[in-house]
């Protein structure tokens, strides 16, 4: 009302005093208007970002108050949002190059509110305000004024009146509307229309508080999704105050200690009690160490709840300091469920261990035990052929001879058997084994069966050595040479070792009798014969079993491609010794 009061009565005033009092009094009442507005401005956005900023910088989020200031930036009327400790020194800022420096507040646009966390000050929140467009607008309406007054006095005495009517109802708009957002109402809205600059302030004011309702609604769905990972993860938060010697502890970490305690401060003695007796100890000096080495340590430990039951948990906590004091973070995650699973495993283990060992020892006397009387049935039938072989038909003799090779065969397979079930228990960790010195020594061993079976048994240069136990490979290796010189009908047996770059794997390539393809996969089930058991001499079955074991127990792999009348080409991969 004074100010449109006062324009009207401006019209009686003589024509040279009325320009000058009214460029004069409509440049100080609108700037002192605009002003007192911008300050409550001002102190409204600070005080609705006072609780987001206090929570965050209570939960010491860093990343979370640097991202609420940079959002802040977005907004046409703020330049600079910084948030400094209480001695002034940056702990947050859009600017990465500004933190840990003493902040710079020189310039008019500054504005601050100190920062309570728990009753006490803990920093200071400062924003710089661009304060071009309010002096925009002031000088806007300086010139029109001005303009106004030179036309005529009446006109410029109507026009002042109108003017000074309208810029005090908006003015008032702007007033009530940023009372009701001081309040906390972020909703309400200006609905100024036009483009005058009143108008233009009171709409990119609107715009301001819908980016910060906009930015509170963000860091409220982070929060949310904060709850509900902590919630999956069974993890609760705590955070410890050396001034106070207190600690606080969220409704979450409440009911993983199984206490009724709500969310808020306790005495440390709270989060110690429940703990269990021998872990209390380690649990009490957990904030100490914490404190002591400056980085992130971890412990775990029991507590026992109301029902009597133990649960562990495992704590992760992170010191932070300040000028005056320190606080520790912890996160504690119940880990129960884990540990019983890694001791049912332990369990399992051992169990497997023990029968293990009990196979390993039935084995062993059962191919003693059971060798023996082969051994007798073997060595009989032979007495009885020295002794009456003369006095018996042919048949007899043939059923003696057959009588003998099936107990040999049946010792053969024994052994096999006894040999295949000790593969896994060769440790191959950490040694290695030169693929041409074991072949050297098969070919040293196999030199009589190599020359009367005319064989020509080729291996390749610099195969390099494998990652594998030498009994292994050499088991490995003898097998498959053993099998493509008895399954071969060639009056001169081939066989080739050697490494395939294409393929990443050693090859034994054969010209061998060859297998059907449908019956590849065949050859490593144990005691399956491709053919008759006196076609190509006696067989356990067990050989290409073996073979496969020993690969596949060292991470390799197998595959065999072969062509009847043709022959066979096994490709095998072993872990190369770098």
């Amino acid at each position: 009302m004074r100010l449109k009061h006062f324009i009207a009565l401006s019209v009686f005033v003589p024509a040279a005093l009325l320009l000058l009092a009214t460029v004069f009094t409509i440049q100080k009442t609108a700037t002192q208007q605009l002003n007192d507005l911008n300050e409550l401005r001002y102190a409204a956005n600070i005080q609705i970002l006072a609780d987001s900023v206090t929570a965050s910088l209570l939960a010491q989020d860093m990343a979370s108050l640097d991202e609420q200031l940079l959002a802040l930036l977005q907004s046409p009327d703020i330049e600079m949002a910084l948030i400094t400790d209480l001695g002034g020194v940056v702990i947050a800022s859009p600017n990465p190059r500004m933190l840990g420096k003493q902040a710079n507040l020189t310039g008019p646009g500054w504005r601050s509110l100190a920062l309570e966390v728990a009753g006490r000050d803990r920093g200071k929140l400062h924003l710089e305000f661009d304060l071009t467009r309010s002096a925009s607008a002031i000088d806007r309406v300086f010139s029109l004024g001005l303009g106004l007054v030179l036309v005529t006095l009446l006109i410029l005495a109507g026009l002042a009146y109108a003017i000074g009517h309208s810029i005090s109802r908006r003015i008032s708009i702007l007033s009530e509307t940023t009372a009701r957002m001081t309040q906390g109402n972020l909703s309400v809205r200006n609905e100024l229309t036009g483009s005058d600059e009143i108008s233009l302030l009171g709409q990119a004011f609107d715009q301001m508080a819908q980016q910060i309702q906009a930015t509170l609604e963000q860091l409220s769905q982070s929060d949310q999704r904060t709850d509900l990972a902590l919630e999956a993860g069974q993890m609760g938060i705590w955070v410890y105050e050396t001034s106070t010697q207190s600690v606080y502890m969220d409704g979450r970490l409440s009911s993983l200690y199984g206490l009724t305690q709500p969310e808020g401060d306790y005495p440390l003695e709270t989060l110690i009690a429940p703990v269990h007796p021998d872990d209390i100890e380690s649990r009490s000096s957990f904030i100490d160490q914490a404190l002591l080495a400056g980085t992130g340590v971890d412990a775990t430990f029991r507590v026992i709840v109301d029902d009597g039951s133990t649960r562990w948990i495992r704590s992760k906590a992170n010191a932070l300091f300040n000028d005056t004091s320190a606080r520790v973070v912890g996160i504690d995650q119940d880990i129960t469920e884990t540990i019983q699973h890694l001791q049912k495993i332990e369990s399992l283990r051992d169990e497997l261990e023990r029968s293990n060992r009990e196979l390993d020892d039935f084995a062993h006397i059962a191919s003693h035990d059971l060798k023996e009387p082969l051994r007798g049935i073997a060595n009989y039938a032979q007495f009885l052929k020295e002794d009456y072989g003369p006095d018996m038909d042919e048949t007899a003799n043939q059923y003696v001879d057959r009588m003998v090779a099936l107990a040999q065969n049946l010792s053969d397979m024994i052994g096999d058997l006894l040999r295949m079930s000790r593969m896994s228990k060769i440790e191959n960790e950490g040694k290695t084994a030169s693929i041409q010195a074991v072949c050297d020594e098969i070919r040293t061993s196999l030199e009589f069966s190599l020359e009367e079976k005319n064989v020509t048994w080729t291996v390749a240069d610099n195969l390099g050595d494998v990652a594998l136990d030498s009994a292994n490979l050499r088991e490995l290796i003898r097998n498959m040479l053993v099998n493509s010189i008895k399954y071969n009908r060639s009056e001169a047996p081939t066989v080739d070792l050697y490494y395939d770059d294409d393929r990443h794997a050693y090859v034994i390539r054969d010209n061998g009798i060859g297998i059907r393809a449908d019956q590849i996969h065949e050859i490593f089930t144990p005691f399956r014969h491709l053919n008759a058991h006196d076609t190509f001499g006696r067989s356990t079955g067990l050989g290409m079993t073996i073979v496969k074991k020993i690969i596949e127990g060292c991470g390799g792999t197998i595959e065999v491609e072969s062509e009847l009348g043709v022959g066979t080409t096994i490709y095998f991969s072993l872990p190369k010794v770098r």
